[in-house]
């Protein structure tokens, strides 16, 4: 699991939050891995499993507690290739296609996001449903 501070940045945005968040009623949310700042820690980024957020707060497995708009939801794979299917084909085959052609025409050398595939599926799938490319800093619509 990704965890470097360069895919909290890129995982830190309102479409993939907005995602997460919607979950909540639906989804077992302890299958979400999350960040959290640790206030009383200079604010460093703690992962924890998140477990529960009961009034606009939050619980990690390890323990940790905080509020809700101290945390950061960052995707496994898995659940991005799941969010990246949503759009308009449910063929498994189909999104390897897409992936594929798109991950082919990645410049060379390649970015510094290209070091994992959280981060190669996150940016495929921006792309793909948002229509946004990581600059380095931040999604820019294309």
């Amino acid at each position: 699991m990704d965890t470097t501070n360069l895919y909290i940045r890129m995982s830190d945005c309102p479409e993939i939050q907005a995602i997460w968040l919607s979950q909540f009623a639906i989804a077992e949310v302890y299958d979400y891995c999350v960040v959290y700042r640790d206030s009383q820690d200079d604010g460093k980024y703690h992962t924890g499993i998140f477990v529960e957020s009961p009034s606009n707060t939050f619980k990690t497995a390890n323990g940790a507690k905080g509020k809700m708009n101290d945390v950061i939801w960052i995707p496994r794979q898995g659940q991005l290739q799941k969010i990246a299917n949503t759009c308009d084909c449910t063929d498994p085959m189909c999104l390897h296609l897409d992936f594929h052609k798109w991950f082919i025409a990645i410049p060379n050398p390649a970015p510094d996001w290209t070091d994992t595939f959280e981060k190669i599926w996150l940016a495929f799938t921006m792309q793909r449903i948002y229509n946004k490319e990581w600059d380095g800093e931040k999604w820019q619509t294309i």
